[in-house]
C-alpha cells in the first residue's frame, strides 16, 4: 500500500477506492471485542460506514471541527477497565487532566470504547436511498431513515434545505420556509450547508446503520458550499474573494474582526497552510498548529497580525500580480489598519516591487467586518481561497502602493518581511526560541492603542520578555550551526532598556533609540534586522 501525499490533485487518488486509517492497537482492541468471525465481519462493515461517512460526501471536506468539542471519552468505561477512581472525578477535572496529557493512550482507549458503544447501538443495516430533493427531515440521533416528502407532504414543501455537519458527518437534514438574515456569529461545534432544492439535482441520500451520506453525480462540481455560520451565508454581493478557485464547493471559515486580538498565518513554501484567530477562548495558536501534518510543521513560518481592540481593518488585498495570476502561490497580502497602518503578510517578492521598493496591491475600498477563508482541501493541504465580507456591496479594487521604507536586497534567501516604527512605543515584547535563546519576533505596543509584529511572534508558545517604556531596542547579530545541517544560520539576540547610559558585555551590539524604524527580514529559522 502506498500513502499519497501529493501537493495537488492526484489523478490516481481521484479514481481510487476510499480508505480509512486506524491505529494498530485500536484495531487489535476491536478484534478482541468481536472475536467471533461472523460478528467481526458484521461489525467491520459497520465500522467502515461509521468512519468513511464522517466525510459528508466522497472527496468532500474533512471537518474543521475538533472532535473534543463533540464528545469526551467514556469515563465510566475507562474506569471499569483500569481506573475505577476516575469515575468519581467531576467532568471538569477530567477535562483538565486530558488537556495536560492530550497524547496519552488513556484517552484514545476511551474514544475506542465510546466507538464500540456506538457500534453496539441497534440500527438497521439495510441501505435506504432517495433523492435529496425528496428528503423532508432526518436526525442522526433518531437512528431512523430519512422522512420522504412524497410520503408525508400534503402541502407544498419548503424550498430551502439545511444540512448540519459535525465531526461525525451529517447530523441533520431539515427544510426551511425562509432564510434568516445573515449573522456573523460562528459555531464552534457545527458546520452548515444552506441550499435551494433546485441546487440538489441528481444528488442522492444514502442511509445505513443510523448514519447518512450524500452522493453527487459525476458531472457535478461534487459538493456544496459549507459555512461555519448557522444563518444563511452572507450575500455574495457583499463578499469579495481573492483566488476564486472552487468557491462553489469550499468549506468556509469566518473570522469576526470585532472579536479577536490577532491572526496567525501558518506559512510553508510561501503558501498559507492554516489560519488561527486569537480570541479569549483560543489565545494561542498551538491547537491549530497541531492540525497541520507533522512533516509540514517542521518548515512552518508563523506570521502574526495583531489587531488591538481599538483598531480595525479598513482595507486589505493581495499584490496586483498575485490577483492577476489568480493563484495562491507566492502570495503577499496587505492589511491596512486604522491605527497600526499597513502590515505585510507573505513573502518578499522582488519582481512585484517598483524601483523605489514599494509594492503595489489591489485593495478593497471598504472596511472589513469579517474575514473568510477556505479550509485546506485534502488534495492540496493549503488554504483554497481568502476574502472578506464587507459592510456594503464591494466597489472596484483600488490599486495602491505601499508607503513602506525603500527595500534593500535582503541577505536571506526567500525571506518574509516586516517593518515598524519605534516612535511612540510604550511596550516591547521579545519572543525567543526556547532551544537557542535567539530572537524569533518582536511585538510592539503604541500609545495610540495600535500593535505591530516583527518576525515570528508565537503568542503563548515561545518565552517572552516584556519591556515597558523602553528608550532603546538593542540587538546583536549572531550566527550558529544547526546539528546535522550544512551552513550557518543568521539570527540575533534582542533586548530593550530604558537606561541611556547602558552598556553591553560584548562588542557588536546595535543600540537603537526609539526614533528609528526597524526592518525585520526572517525565514522559518533565520532573522536579519536592519535600522532605518
Amino acid at each position: 500500500m502506498v500513502i499519497c501525499d501529493a501537493e495537488s490533485a492526484c489523478k490516481a487518488c481521484h479514481g481510487s477506492p476510499e480508505s480509512a486509517t486506524t491505529h494498530e492497537d485500536c484495531f487489535l482492541l476491536f478484534k478482541q471485542r468481536y472475536e467471533a468471525e461472523d460478528m467481526f465481519q458484521r461489525m467491520l462493515q459497520r465500522l467502515w460506514i461509521l468512519v468513511a461517512w464522517r466525510i459528508p460526501w466522497r472527496r468532500g471536506p474533512i471537518s474543521a471541527i475538533d472532535e473534543e468539542n463533540i464528545s469526551i471519552p467514556d469515563i465510566s468505561a475507562i474506569g471499569g477497565y483500569a481506573f475505577p477512581m476516575l469515575r468519581r472525578l467531576p467532568p471538569e477535572i477530567v477535562q483538565l487532566i486530558r488537556e495536560y496529557s492530550p497524547d496519552s493512550l488513556l484517552w484514545r482507549f476511551g474514544l475506542a470504547l465510546g466507538l464500540f458503544q456506538q457500534l453496539s447501538t441497534p440500527a438497521s443495516g439495510d441501505l435506504v436511498s432517495m433523492p435529496l430533493s425528496d428528503c423532508l427531515l432526518w436526525e442522526r440521533d433518531s437512528l431512523l431513515a430519512p422522512t420522504s416528502c412524497s410520503a408525508s407532504c400534503s402541502s407544498p414543501k419548503p424550498q430551502f434545505i439545511r444540512l448540519t455537519i459535525d465531526s461525525f458527518g451529517i447530523k441533520r437534514i431539515e427544510r426551511l420556509l425562509e432564510l434568516s438574515p445573515y449573522n456573523p456569529k460562528r459555531s464552534e461545534r457545527f458546520l452548515f450547508v444552506t441550499i435551494k432544492e433546485s441546487e440538489t439535482k441528481d444528488v442522492v441520500v444514502h442511509f445505513k446503520f443510523g448514519t447518512l451520506r450524500l452522493e453527487f453525480p459525476d458531472a457535478s462540481p461534487g459538493g456544496f458550499q459549507i459555512w461555519d455560520t448557522e444563518t444563511c451565508p452572507p450575500p455574495l454581493g457583499r463578499c469579495i474573494f481573492f483566488w476564486r478557485q472552487s468557491i462553489e464547493t469550499a468549506q468556509f471559515q469566518t473570522i469576526d474582526i470585532r472579536k479577536i486580538t490577532g491572526i496567525t498565518f501558518f506559512m510553508a513554501w510561501n503558501r498559507v497552510c492554516q489560519i488561527h484567530a486569537h480570541t479569549a477562548a483560543t489565545p494561542t495558536a498551538i491547537q491549530t498548529w497541531k492540525q497541520i501534518p507533522p512533516m509540514r510543521r517542521a518548515v512552518l513560518t508563523w506570521i502574526y497580525l495583531p489587531i488591538s481592540l481599538n483598531d480595525d481593518i479598513i482595507a486589505f488585498g493581495p499584490t496586483i500580480a498575485a490577483r492577476i495570476r489568480s493563484m495562491l502561490t507566492r502570495f503577499t497580502l496587505l492589511f491596512r489598519l486604522r491605527l497600526a497602518g499597513d502590515v505585510i503578510v507573505g513573502p518578499y517578492q522582488p519582481n512585484q516591487h517598483g524601483p523605489n521598493g514599494n509594492a503595489f496591491f489591489a485593495l478593497t475600498n471598504q472596511p472589513v467586518s469579517t474575514l473568510v477563508y477556505g479550509w485546506p482541501e485534502p488534495q492540496n493541504k493549503y488554504i483554497s481561497t481568502i476574502g472578506a465580507v464587507l459592510n456594503e456591496t464591494p466597489k472596484p479594487y483600488q490599486d495602491d502602493s505601499l508607503p513602506s521604507p525603500q527595500l534593500k536586497k535582503p541577505n536571506l534567501g526567500f525571506p518574509y518581511y516586516s517593518f515598524a516604527s519605534l516612535w511612540n512605543v510604550i511596550r516591547v515584547i521579545v519572543y525567543d526560541n526556547p532551544d537557542t535563546g535567539f530572537c524569533r519576533g518582536i511585538l510592539l505596543h503604541y500609545n495610540n492603542g495600535a500593535e505591530r509584529a516583527l518576525g515570528q511572534c508565537r503568542i503563548g508558545v515561545d518565552p517572552a520578555k516584556i519591556y515597558d517604556m523602553p528608550t532603546y531596542v538593542c540587538f546583536i547579530p549572531q550566527r550558529y550551526t544547526r546539528p546535522n545541517r550544512p551552513g550557518q544560520i543568521k539570527t540575533a539576540i534582542v533586548r530593550c532598556t530604558n537606561q541611556d547610559d547602558h552598556k553591553h558585555d560584548e562588542e557588536g551590539w546595535v543600540c537603537t533609540p526609539m526614533c528609528h524604524d526597524l526592518d525585520f527580514w526572517f525565514t522559518q529559522g533565520q532573522v536579519d534586522i536592519w535600522v532605518d
